[in-house]
Formats: structure tokens, C-alpha cells, sequence
């Protein structure tokens, strides 16, 4: 009975190990993927553009819409869409967060093209309006 567990915990810590080897290696081939960090850095520099698409992303950087899609999902393991929109979100709950501006301008500030789409898109993943961060200030 021993040898059982003591067996199957050094099974599960090998286990572990392999994967955060795994992790760290794909890491490693993302920092040394030139192609993807240009796209990153491209999209974060024009998120606050509601123009920027994926297309734009792609032709900016000289690589297809499929090679880009493929490289988000292994790198960040989402779309570019998806990663555009959670990089919005994120920058614009933190402008909800200082309070220093109101719903209408953060919406223009993320890029998003009407402050009706801003607040379910924000509504959508938090499960509450942008108003409501505002009044919790």
C-alpha cells in the first residue's frame, strides 16, 4: 500500500513538471516569435483606432489572416479578435476604475465605435454596466 501512493504521488509530480516544462518552452517560442510580437505590438499601439481589424493587423505586418490565427491561439491561446477586445476591456475598465472620464469617453478611448456596444461588451464579461464601476468609486 505504501509503495502504491508513494508511487502514484511521484507519478503526478513528474506529470507537473512535464507541464510546466511545456509551458516554459512555449514561452520561450513566443518571445522568439518575431511575426506574432510585431502583431501584438502593432495591435496595442492602434486598439484605441475602433478602424483597426484584423485584416489591417495582417496586411501591416505581412502575414496571413490563418498564420495570424493560428499563432494567437498557440501563443495566447485566443484569437486576435478575441485578444483586440479583452485588451480593450481591460484598458478601459482600468479609465472606469481612475473615474477621471465618463462612459461615452472611455468607449471612445478603447476604440469601440458606439458606447452601446462598449457597455455590453463590458456588461458581457463582468456581468455588469460600466456605470455601475463608476458609481462604486
Amino acid at each position: 500500500e505504501y509503495w502504491d501512493k508513494t508511487h502514484c504521488v511521484n507519478g503526478a509530480k513528474s506529470r507537473i513538471y512535464k507541464i510546466f516544462q511545456k509551458i516554459e518552452e512555449e514561452e520561450s517560442v513566443s518571445a522568439n516569435d518575431e511575426t506574432y510580437n510585431k502583431c501584438l505590438s502593432y495591435i496595442e499601439q492602434h486598439f484605441s483606432n475602433c478602424d483597426i481589424n484584423i485584416a489591417t493587423v495582417c496586411k501591416n505586418n505581412f502575414v496571413s489572416e490563418a498564420g495570424l490565427r493560428r499563432k494567437f491561439h498557440t501563443y495566447a491561446g485566443m484569437s486576435p479578435k478575441q485578444y483586440l477586445m479583452k485588451l480593450r476591456i481591460d484598458k478601459a475598465v482600468n479609465l472606469l476604475m481612475d473615474g477621471n472620464y465618463s462612459v461615452k469617453e472611455i468607449a471612445e478611448l478603447c476604440g469601440f465605435s458606439d458606447e452601446k456596444y462598449f457597455s455590453r461588451a463590458v456588461k458581457k464579461k463582468y456581468g455588469i454596466p460600466p456605470s455601475m464601476f463608476l458609481d462604486k468609486i
